[in-house]
């Protein structure tokens, strides 16, 4: 069983073994958090283009080289890996609350509140708020209309289960 935890849902946080690590720059903990929230291996070139679009070619490369040697450093070398053909995915060494939250509910919440009361409790405990809350991306805009368009989405999708588990 692993002991890394990593909650993205409300401020992010880190642990390793039982002990909060240091965030990682927020670019890196952006990069994890879309790797996380997709759900499948993505594009070195989409990630540059979605992180760093000032940046082209060589830099680019470096930024994202860069990101994941912070993501390593703090959360160990199996925090990112890559998948081959220039992609990268979140390895499947750590317990992730957002991934943790798209199981409890599943798809079926949203479609007609059949999920079971149990795990609508135990989703509504672990939300602790807009995914990534106080992280903000300037500079990287296409970033942070994914990010917000994925707070509106868990948004409605906590609404539904808090609606389901009243009725319950």
């Amino acid at each position: 069983m692993t002991t890394d935890r990593w909650r993205l849902l409300g401020a992010p946080t880190f642990e390793r073994a039982g002990s909060v690590v240091g965030l990682p720059p927020a670019k890196a903990v952006a990069l994890l958090a879309y790797l996380c929230a997709v759900a499948e291996p993505v594009e070195r070139d989409r990630l540059q283009e979605l992180l760093w679009p000032e940046s082209f070619g060589d830099a680019g490369r470096k930024t994202l080289r860069n990101a994941l040697w912070a993501l390593r450093q703090a959360l160990g070398e199996t925090a990112v890996v890559t998948v081959g053909g220039g992609r990268l995915a979140v390895g499947d060494g750590a317990w992730i609350d957002l991934l943790e939250l798209a199981r409890l509910l599943g798809a079926r919440v949203a479609a007609d509140r059949t999920a079971d009361a149990a795990d609508l409790a135990a989703a509504v405990a672990l939300y602790r708020g807009p995914l990534l809350d106080g992280l903000s991306l300037p500079d990287a805009p296409l970033f942070d209309v994914w990010l917000t368009g994925q707070r509106e989405r868990l948004d409605r999708r906590m609404m539904r289960a808090v609606a389901a588990l009243a009725d319950r």
